[in-house]
């Protein structure tokens, strides 16, 4: 026969494990949205561009500061930096929760997906297609996959 305490810690985890569903189901239009429809996008790529080197434009526009010196140039090249890292953090916990596999499938989950966003941004000439983005969103998902396995929350606890 159980306890109250632990009929009570089940039904916290079936409710815990029914709010991290939700939570994933508002990030998915979140991640869908920030990537492809922001109106800041607009604001921010004037021209369409690719960018296949990696780091190549970061390092350009750190070493020679001059030529990109405009009002608010720099809050925006940290924002995509910083934006590209935090925006797959989630989705690296999330796989990690959900699906629990190996984590170097986990990660090549996250970056098939990031692939895909950055092949829509080049066939439509959405935004800007960077292997930047790639490198940090995977970055990303795999810090979101770290952190799911250092908070030890498994699929099977709420079951």
């Amino acid at each position: 026969m159980r306890s109250y305490l632990q009929v009570a810690l089940h039904s916290f985890l079936k409710l815990l494990y029914k709010l991290y569903i939700c939570t994933f189901l508002l990030y998915i239009p979140f991640l869908l949205i920030s990537t492809f429809f922001l109106p800041v996008r607009e604001r921010i790529v004037k021209t369409y561009e690719y960018h296949f080197i990696p780091f190549k434009n970061i390092v350009a526009e750190i070493k020679d500061p001059a030529q990109y010196n405009t009002a608010g140039y720099w809050r925006i090249f940290a924002e995509g930096l910083i934006g590209n890292f935090l925006l797959f953090i989630p989705l690296g916990f999330f796989l990690n929760f959900f699906i629990g596999r190996s984590n170097s499938t986990l990660l090549l989950y996250a970056l098939a997906l990031s692939v895909l966003i950055e092949l829509i941004q080049l066939i439509f000439h959405w935004g800007v297609c960077d292997i930047d983005d790639v490198i940090l969103n995977s970055i990303g998902a795999w810090a979101g996959i770290g952190l799911c396995a250092a908070l030890h929350f498994k699929k099977k606890l709420f079951k």
